[in-house]
């Protein structure tokens, strides 16, 4: 039988490395006004990869680190969707925003929230309305503010809002019964995902919602390889084993998705550098050319590095 904390911690742990991933991206690009962008992966990043950690060793100051983390979660939220939408968010998420997280902050600090199933509860509550609200926000938007990107990318984030939801009261299961399998950290991934597919392609917020719902298809096919695995041919061990890994192989399928459109945004931004350096490259002469090239590849020329050595040679 597959553990299901292990599911858990597979799971998280694939969040984090999606996140990470990200957060690397951004931070190899440098694009000017992405802090808000910068600071939620960050926290993300750091809240998934404790709270792994959390699980697996059972040591409760990670606990407790893991929920200090996940307390300035609504704040990173609501600042990243300020950014995206230019203006400041519902008066629900404003008047929740500040003191919920703060609060919840210093109990944990001083009195430890996990295990205090009040506590918890409230945290659910108030991330959920301050997710909501913000999800409603997106959903509200008017149109004539936004640009055409920033219109899709508003479309995708409620998409993403209204999938996330049930995802992350699944981590709360301890608290509401709900699920065997935590899997908020795939809300995360998917959030990584469509960020990194709105830079490469134009899609409705329709179309993402397919996109997402195909995943699931090779999801399963890979968790049925794994039941397999596992459990052998005894039909029904595979059939539960299948079920229980296809969140963990969807998971997989969304980091993939990030590593691969991570990877063709670096490598259009370096076709669109070459063009730049060749729009600009002198032409005079087949030597001027052959050394710029040389430069933009990051090497010298191979006849002055030819003469340098003989230099170093002769002295």
């Amino acid at each position: 039988m597959v553990d299901n904390v292990a599911l858990d911690v597979a799971i998280t742990w694939a969040g984090a490395a999606g996140c990470a991933y990200y957060l690397r991206s951004l931070y190899a690009h440098g694009r000017p006004g992405s802090g808000a962008q910068r600071f939620l992966m960050l926290l993300l990043t750091s809240l998934l990869f404790v709270r792994g950690l959390a699980w697996v060793s059972g040591d409760p100051i990670l606990k407790r680190l893991t929920l200090a983390f996940a307390c300035w979660l609504p704040l990173a939220v609501t600042l990243f969707i300020e950014r995206v939408l230019r203006r400041h968010p519902s008066a629900l998420a404003q008047g929740l925003r500040p003191r919920h997280e703060r609060d919840l902050f210093l109990l944990d600090v001083f009195v430890g929230l996990p295990g205090h199933r009040p506590w918890l509860m409230a945290f659910l509550i108030g991330f959920a309305l301050i997710l909501l609200g913000n999800g409603l926000v997106l959903f509200a938007r008017r149109s004539g503010d936004l640009s055409a990107g920033e219109e899709r990318l508003a479309g995708l984030l409620f998409v993403i809002a209204a999938v996330s939801l049930p995802l992350v009261a699944s981590d709360f299961r301890t608290v509401t019964g709900a699920g065997p399998i935590r899997m908020g950290a795939i809300a995360a991934l998917l959030f990584t995902y469509g960020m990194l597919g709105s830079v490469l392609r134009t899609a409705s917020p329709a179309a993402w919602l397919l996109r997402f719902s195909v995943l699931l298809i090779p999801a399963l096919v890979l968790s049925v390889l794994i039941g397999l695995a596992i459990q052998g041919t005894e039909v029904e061990a595979w059939r539960s084993a299948t079920m229980r890994t296809w969140p963990v192989a969807y998971a997989w399928m969304l980091l993939t998705g990030i590593v691969v459109s991570a990877r063709a945004i670096r490598s259009e931004g370096s076709a669109e550098h070459f063009l730049g350096w060749l729009a600009r490259a002198r032409l005079d002469s087949t030597e001027s050319f052959l050394v710029g090239a040389w430069r933009l590849a990051g090497c010298r020329h191979p006849r002055r590095a030819r003469t340098q050595r003989s230099h170093r040679l002769s002295a």
